[in-house]
């Protein structure tokens, strides 16, 4: 029996993730700090890179197992709320992001399990 991968990604800043993508284009700091400025092309290719790596991984658990292998994923969606989901960051990162997942890796995720949902998704 196999046992389950666990990639842990920690909890999201979408405001702080939009603010700093939404500044690599001017390459400015707001508040005059030092954050790190991260370009939505780099921020995508992250994602490609992890997604490319499961693949693989899933790829050669495929052909050792002798049947397809597939991604189970569990979302924990605590403390999550609708302030989490601003325009820019639906349209300057989410979009974008759910783009190249759906295009390229669509059959990657089996089953998608939801824990701890805020009243507005159950």
């Amino acid at each position: 029996e196999t046992k389950p991968a666990v990639l842990y990604v920690g909890s999201w800043d979408t405001c702080g993730i939009t603010e700093r993508i939404l500044r690599s284009s001017t390459r400015q700091s707001c508040s005059g700090d030092d954050q790190t400025i991260i370009s939505l092309s780099d921020f995508l290719n992250y994602w490609i890179y992890l997604y490319e790596a499961i693949h693989f991984h899933l790829y050669k658990l495929s052909i050792e197992l002798g049947e397809m292998a597939y991604l189970d994923e569990v979302c924990d969606l605590t403390n999550l709320t609708l302030r989490q989901f601003s325009p820019n960051f639906v349209r300057n990162v989410m979009k974008p992001w759910l783009r190249i997942t759906q295009s390229f890796y669509p059959e990657t995720t089996r089953r998608i399990y939801v824990l701890n949902p805020p009243a507005i998704v159950s």
